[in-house]
């Protein structure tokens, strides 16, 4: 009788768990020669195990937190501290699973490294002796703190490849079941001068997150202030917003999750080139707020905001300082005239690390090189384990192009910037129409 798919499937982690069980008794064995002291033994295994722990999905470890404590301790014939020894694998296990997403991974390896020191309880209810419970102290600290190390290192250089993540999952990418829609603000849900949403627009978003396991995210390059606002008028708030062209990103409570900020290496010399546009108001985004560099009247560019007719006002002394010394300095705008590409080009080919573009008719934006509002999505579908194929994306500006691109799922606006034009993916005239190019936010 042939096994069915499942049984086979079950055969298959049993096998794995077995074999990475016997890989953690084998170093076990080879670093038991390792030693700062007589009663100080270095151990690799315990690092390696939560590292896979947290790398390896499902329950396959449960297998190995059994099996290699109670095989090291059998074979160190210290058989009565079996019992404790799996516990506290077992505890790591736990620990790992569910308090990863709240402590990242680093955060869960230390806490479930901490639950070793349970070895010293255990070994005072055994032998009531003050001296063997302070050696069994300095053995665990050393203990927990090469395991912790170890994890984390472990951790870091595998999760940065793809490849070897999916391997040793097994091939199974164990995606959750969620879709995703990234949508522009301005020109994609909204279309009038006062920059409100769209009615249309609007009810198609309400009818799309109100469904289950659908997500909508803001991918905009306004900052948060505003972008706040326009998604307390959506029936749900989203649990992301995607601002500053994609160098923030900010969590459903208004914190910022992540930030890419312009280098630190840039930073003056970028200073230096801004202040000679004297003739553009010029701003800075810090810590997420748009704050003035410098202020000057130009009847030319209609900005509304620049109410005060100042020939020129600057903030250097205030503003300058925290340029160099907040971490979080993601976004220079320049107010330009609409013949602006010079401006663009020089600052493109003068800071490599640097990318300038027009994200109006009248504004510049000038970011770090490396960040897009897809690099920002990229972010959120590893973050969240998110299947790329349920990820749709939808925008209309110069700022936009690289999350058309690179997403299975894009839709550009049917008045979009010239260099959309190359994009050979659906032209839309509102967002709702998006429903009828895909099912992946249910049927139609």
């Amino acid at each position: 009788m042939f096994l069915t798919k499942m049984k086979q499937n079950l055969i298959f982690k049993i096998a794995i768990s077995a074999l990475i069980s016997a890989l953690l008794v084998c170093i076990s064995f080879t670093t038991i020669f390792i030693r700062i002291s007589d009663s100080i033994v270095i151990q690799f295994s315990d690092g390696i195990f939560m590292s896979l722990v947290a790398i390896i999905s499902g329950k396959i470890m449960l297998i190995p937190a059994i099996i290699y404590p109670m095989l090291v301790d059998l074979s160190a014939g210290v058989i009565i501290y079996i019992p404790i020894s799996i516990l506290i694998r077992l505890l790591m296990f736990m620990i790992i699973k569910f308090s990863k997403k709240y402590l990242t991974s680093y955060g869960a390896f230390f806490l479930a490294g901490l639950t070793m020191f349970l070895y010293l309880p255990f070994t005072y209810i055994l032998f009531r002796e003050k001296g063997l419970l302070a050696t069994e102290a300095i053995v665990d600290l050393v203990q927990v703190t090469l395991s912790v190390i170890i994890a984390g290192m472990m951790y870091f250089s595998i999760s940065k490849s793809d490849q070897i993540m999916l391997t040793l999952n097994f091939g199974n990418k164990n995606f959750s079941n969620s879709s995703w829609l990234f949508s522009d603000y301005d020109g994609t849900v909204s279309f009038d001068k006062d920059s409100n949403i769209d009615n249309e627009s609007l009810s198609f978003i309400n009818n799309l997150i109100n469904a289950k396991n659908n997500n909508f995210v803001f991918a905009t390059g306004r900052l948060y202030n505003f972008i706040s606002v326009k998604n307390s008028e959506l029936s749900q708030f989203p649990k992301y917003t995607i601002c500053g062209n994609g160098s923030l990103i900010y969590s459903k409570k208004g914190k910022i999750n992540y930030f890419s900020s312009i280098p630190n290496s840039d930073r003056k010399s970028l200073v230096e080139f801004i202040k000679k546009y004297k003739n553009l108001p010029i701003d800075v985004a810090i810590d997420g707020v748009k704050i003035p560099f410098h202020y000057s009247y130009n009847p030319n560019l209609e900005e509304k905001r620049r109410l005060k007719k100042i020939d020129f006002e600057e903030f250097y002394d205030v503003v300058e300082p925290l340029i160099y010394k907040k971490k979080n300095v993601t976004v220079f705008y320049l107010y330009t005239e609409k013949n602006h590409q010079n401006i663009i080009d020089e600052i493109n080919t003068k800071f490599s690390n640097l990318r300038a573009f027009k994200t109006s008719p009248y504004i510049v934006e000038i970011i770090n090189k490396n960040v897009s509002k897809w690099s920002a999505i990229e972010y959120l579908i590893k973050k969240n384990n998110i299947d790329p194929e349920r990820v749709f994306t939808c925008g209309d500006g110069e700022n936009d192009f690289e999350m058309l691109e690179k997403c299975i799922n894009s839709a550009k606006m049917i008045e979009s910037s010239p260099k959309l034009e190359s994009l050979q993916i659906p032209t839309i005239t509102k967002i709702e129409e998006i429903k009828d190019l895909t099912t992946i936010f249910g049927k139609n």
